[in-house]
């Protein structure tokens, strides 16, 4: 319908279905890029979210440190405390040729289970082949203190491992 000289007026209009294949053509070809377009930044947001993930995970491979057995205080001479040490691998995958090092504040002397004694050392240094993602390994060590040192007091720690792909890394805690 038109208006022409104040009055309506019907009238046909043709058009071809070439013409409307066109259209259609083009809508489908627009719709299909912006898919596309989609999909491949879905795609990169994707890895780039497992990258962050998996960066996280291995940051997030951990030596922890407590008292098991602490001194009363009221001990005279060296004490004797029983410390866990533990690595944790949060991740999924698991890390291979862990090594971890925990400074103390002083020198201990390790206590071993037949009752013989290492030379004083102010590290503590321990070793495991392979962590599974998940995971924590843990080692109980007693040693013997100093009178009125907390050996635990200041403590810090250093892991070394490597991913499943030779990737070394090493924290620091």
């Amino acid at each position: 319908m038109i208006f022409v000289g104040g009055r309506l007026r019907s009238e046909e209009v043709h058009v071809g279905w070439d013409e409307i294949e066109r259209i259609f053509n083009v809508i489908a070809t627009f719709a299909v890029a912006v898919a596309a377009i989609s999909a491949v930044v879905q795609l990169q947001q994707i890895r780039r979210d497992r990258r962050r993930e998996r960066e996280l995970e291995t940051k997030g491979v951990a030596v922890t440190w407590r008292s098991l057995e602490t001194p009363t205080g009221v001990e005279r001479g060296p004490t004797v405390w029983k410390l866990e040490l533990s690595v944790s691998n949060p991740g999924r995958f698991p890390i291979t040729g862990i090594r971890a090092r925990v400074q103390l504040a002083s020198p201990v002397m390790r206590i071993h289970f037949d009752g013989s004694r290492d030379e004083p050392v102010e590290q503590l240094e321990l070793a495991h082949a392979v962590l599974i993602g998940g995971d924590i390994r843990r080692w109980e060590r007693t040693v013997q203190v100093p009178a009125g040192i907390r050996p635990l007091d200041g403590c810090s720690a250093t892991v070394e491992f490597r991913e499943p792909d030779g990737t070394s890394h090493t924290n620091e805690w």
